[in-house]
């Protein structure tokens, strides 16, 4: 599988074995002469060739290198000298390259008048009959050789493209091995998207899984690096085995719904991608190239993310893209706050007393909405200042008027306020640890978002907003971060179902180092475009409330009917780290339960992406802890159009280098 859309060459970076050049560089093949001074010139020229490729190869690293770590690359100033190819930048030392110096220097493509030649434009790709969205820069880059001790040089001049894809733009993208093993009654549809492996699928449902076809919805491809296994299972040990017995269907344009009968792989692969033709490509493939995605390296503390949200110059960012940065590092908890690109302050005191940027009480027209359950009707006593961001260290001292239950207390010995969400479970049932969470009620947060840029003469228009959290962890407990998006996460009451009102007003991307807990219907009306990035992602359903306050937490107890929209971008236990024999979690699986389903509907829209093993919630699936939902499965268009959003570059992304031209001198 490749991004070049047929109109380049994707460089691979492993072609940086550059032993393998020096080979290449000391057989080429010899014109048939009798002339040794011709000879030895030619064989000099051909050496000092493949030196300036392995110089050009060291540029595009650093190039990759650049977009992994940071998501972009800007060239140095022109009048900077070449770039030396040393080991530390570039993985080898270029300083005598067999007799050769090696240096680069990479600049912007020039365009037309008229055009940036620095922007990140569309560039949009063909593959398996359906577009993807991808983003692209076009980079020059001047590889020379220069000989030590000779005056034998060469010079390669190359355009590359640099295409950008979020990780969003797949239903289901894993890093390695990923199982699809839904355990419901009944067949699992997945409606529309495409779904990817660095590794082998595996395909194990108890009564079938149907991948269907939307149009609108994008293709419903599967590819893998690996094998596609029919009726198999990967295990927590890295083994795998025999498992489900349910249908595979793959609905094919025009030809209609076809089954998978047995596995797939590189032998029989031809059979099955000419019955699974889409146009003139195929909707089902294995063996096709590795797509490389970054690691959890970018949710540290001081990582891309943190310096997105801390407006830092290395990383330059889209001023419309408003950010908070809410830390409890065991003490007070900061929550710093930057819009139109301004150096992030202290926004605490305005967030917990509600004012704007005069520090005057907010009188809005959705002063209302947040300031009370913004999901029904209610009066201002309601509310309890704190109840918008708040941890442990940081909850509401206020007299909670209005409890829901009597008999339930907060830590003060109060009775707790039926708007003030369960902040102290006393563990994760998967985890067997407490739990410690900053609590972000994103719905109220989001409300006092608009109120404030509205006191600042501001409004909604084209902004984005990104939200980096982290709570230091502990070795006690798990340190996490728990959103609130809806009623039904806030209200402290056994609720069948509150799909409530809209939790977010503009497209949102959540990332942090620790695990999140979502709670109650997310982002399910009037939905934006949203992304969660972190170490693991848990949902709570509208039931868990007031069940679980209590710090014994009596087993697992019953979920109901919830929705969530969201693109979840986390990790996944480690089963590479020799677990037990017991089978890992499957996709469906990757946002995590603690509660019993039992056929009840679980609706998920987005798109669902692990590209790392989690961390800090480390703890190896259990089946039988919790009973499986009825999933509702289906990709969420409105993800594809994050690659032209101001969020769209902030998105974890796979990175692909095309060769565009290239000459040598």
């Amino acid at each position: 599988m490749r991004l070049s859309d047929k109109r380049g060459i994707v460089l691979v970076t492993g072609l940086l074995i550059l032993a393998i050049l020096s080979l290449l560089g000391a057989g080429s093949i010899l014109s048939s002469t009798m002339d040794t001074s011709t000879v030895g010139n030619q064989k000099s020229g051909k050496q000092a060739f493949y030196a300036a490729e392995a110089a050009r190869n060291a540029a595009i690293l650093q190039i990759m290198d650049s977009y992994n770590s940071t998501g972009n690359f800007i060239p140095p100033d022109p009048a900077d000298p070449p770039v030396d190819v040393t080991t530390g930048a570039h993985g080898f030392d270029g300083s005598n390259f067999n007799g050769y110096a090696l240096t680069y220097r990479v600049s912007w493509t020039p365009q037309p008048v008229g055009i940036d030649q620095t922007a990140n434009v569309s560039f949009p790709t063909n593959e398996n009959g359906m577009v993807m969205d991808n983003m692209a820069r076009q980079y020059e880059i001047e590889a020379f050789a220069t000989g030590v001790n000779t005056t034998d040089s060469a010079t390669v001049r190359e355009t590359i493209r640099v295409l950008t894809r979020p990780l969003t733009q797949y239903l289901a993208f894993y890093e390695g091995h990923m199982n699809w093993r839904p355990q419901a009654a009944a067949q699992l549809t997945v409606n529309g998207g495409r779904v990817h492996a660095n590794g082998r699928i595996y395909l194990a449902p108890q009564n079938g899984i149907l991948f269907g076809f939307d149009q609108n919805r994008g293709s419903n491809a599967l590819t893998a690096t690996g094998s596609v296994e029919y009726h198999m299972a990967i295990q927590q040990d890295n083994s795998d085995s025999a498992a489900g017995g349910g249908t595979l269907e793959i609905t094919v344009p025009v030809i209609g719904e076809k089954a998978i009968a047995q596995s797939i792989t590189r032998l029989n692969r031809g059979q099955y991608e000419n019955e699974f033709m889409v146009e003139t490509d195929s909707a089902l493939r294995v063996g096709v190239d590795r797509l490389r995605a970054p690691g959890s390296g970018i949710l540290d503390r001081g990582g891309i993310f943190e310096l997105r949200a801390d407006k830092d110059a290395s990383v330059p960012a889209d001023p419309l893209v408003d950010t908070f940065q809410i830390n409890d590092d065991g003490g007070a908890l900061n929550v710093l706050f930057s819009v139109n690109g301004s150096v992030p302050v202290s926004f605490a005191n305005e967030v917990e007393g509600y004012l704007d940027s005069t520090g005057a009480l907010m009188a809005l027209n959705t002063w209302d909405e947040a300031r009370v359950n913004p999901d029904e009707s209610g009066i201002d006593a309601n509310f309890v200042a704190r109840t918008i961001i708040y941890s442990k260290e940081h909850q509401p001292l206020e007299d909670h008027t209005l409890p829901i239950h009597v008999t339930y207390l907060d830590d003060a010995g109060i009775l707790m306020n039926k708007d003030y969400p369960t902040i102290l479970e006393a563990n994760d049932p998967r985890e067997t640890k407490p739990v410690e969470f900053i609590v972000i009620d994103l719905q109220r947060l989001q409300h006092w978002y608009e109120d404030y840029l509205v006191s600042m003469g501001l409004n909604l228009t084209g902004r984005s907003l990104l939200i980096y959290a982290a709570k230091t962890p502990n070795a006690f407990s798990i340190s996490a971060i728990k959103i609130i998006g809806s009623q039904g996460g806030r209200v402290r009451t056994d609720t069948a179902d509150i799909q409530g009102n809209a939790t977010l007003k503009v497209p949102t991307i959540i990332a942090t180092p620790n695990p999140v807990y979502v709670e109650g219907d997310f982002n399910s009306v009037g939905s934006q475009p949203c992304v969660i990035v972190a170490d693991a992602v848990t949902f709570i359903s509208n039931s868990w409330g007031e069940l679980h306050y209590p710090p014994a937490v009596a087993g697992v107890t019953n979920a109901s009917q919830t929705r969530y929209n969201a693109a979840i971008i986390a990790g996944r236990y480690d089963y590479m780290t020799g677990g037990s024999a017991t089978e890992a979690e499957g996709v469906e699986d990757l946002p995590r339960k603690i509660e019993n389903w039992a056929g009840i509907d679980l609706t998920f829209t987005g798109s669902l992406a692990s590209p790392w093993f989690s961390e800090i919630a480390d703890f190896p699936f259990n089946p039988a802890m919790v009973t499986s939902p009825n999933y509702i499965i289906t990709y969420d268009t409105s993800l594809k159009t994050l690659p032209g959003m101001g969020i769209g570059p902030y998105v974890p992304s796979i990175h692909t280098v095309e060769r565009e031209s290239w000459r040598e001198e």
